[in-house]
């Protein structure tokens, strides 16, 4: 008789554990596939989508982060938080020939710091779960 309790509560325990989620296990990357990007003056680039639901992108094919801000796409530089911002450069045909050259002034596959992306993602724990520091 004291078998059955016995069975039931290591077989729920097991249950309860294999399914217990990890906080990273709930982003979903991003769709990598390339696109056409078009400028204001009518100027197009090739970019590729990058990243995850808590932090995404795009990245042109030389590896360059860029980010649009009304309308224009600019390369993407760090403000004093560490957070992703676009820069005052804009994407032309001139800075797209500095890319293959390497001698934008920005580094290539440049992401967000670790801790502004915490700060950003602190409230998005799942439900009932404390948010993690």
């Amino acid at each position: 008789m004291n078998s059955i309790p016995t069975i039931f509560f290591w077989t729920m325990f097991v249950i309860l554990f294999l399914f217990q989620p990890s906080h990273s296990a709930f982003a979903g990357p991003a769709l990598q596939r390339n696109v056409t990007l078009t400028q204001p003056n009518g100027y197009c680039f090739e970019a590729s989508a990058r990243g995850d639901e808590f932090q995404h992108f795009l990245e042109t094919p030389q590896g360059y982060t860029v980010l649009i801000n009304e309308n224009t796409w600019y390369y993407a530089t760090l403000n004093d938080d560490g957070r992703l911002i676009p820069s005052t450069m804009a994407v032309s045909a001139e800075t797209q020939a500095q890319e293959h050259d390497a001698t934008l002034p920005f580094p290539k596959h440049l992401r967000s710091s670790l801790e502004s992306l915490k700060q950003r993602t602190r409230g998005m724990a799942a439900p009932g779960a404390s948010p993690t520091e």
